[in-house]
């Protein structure tokens, strides 16, 4: 195989696959490649290219219900905390466990104690939040 670029020999490899999206960033290491001897250009396979597809739409379903969770948690924020409470607990399916209540009664906490921490002022930029974690990463020996 030759690459389209530079007609440099491809080599079967793994690279790290990066998406950056509205609401999240997936970083997958040692994704499967075509990798470029000469120019380093990276080729996926369409089979590869149709999971992360399928992945990244499935992200995409769990981030936009995350938000419409903490959109719901900050309209319950003028209630008292026991109507917040009934109101999450209105939300849930029958069939659920006290642990599976718990976790959403922490959940909910978790995203008001970070929705207050932004209305103070307290919230970090994207690109600083971008720089800890390459930091952190780098601490690690991933970079």
């Amino acid at each position: 195989m030759k690459c389209h670029f530079c007609s440099g020999e491809m080599k079967k490899g793994n690279t790290t696959y990066t998406v950056n999206r509205s609401g999240y960033h997936l970083l997958i290491d040692d994704f499967p490649a075509w990798i470029c001897l000469q120019c380093k250009e990276v080729y996926f396979e369409e089979s590869a290219v149709d999971n992360i597809q399928l992945l990244i739409k499935s992200l995409d379903n769990q981030v936009n219900s995350v938000r419409e969770a903490a959109l719901e948690c900050r309209s319950l924020s003028g209630k008292g905390v026991k109507q917040q409470v009934i109101s999450m607990i209105e939300t849930l399916p029958e069939a659920i466990t006290l642990d599976d209540i718990m976790a959403e009664l922490y959940f909910m906490k978790q995203v008001d104690v970070g929705l207050k921490e932004l209305d103070d002022g307290k919230g970090l930029p994207h690109e600083e939040i971008e720089k800890r974690i390459a930091r952190k990463c780098k601490g690690y020996g991933n970079n």
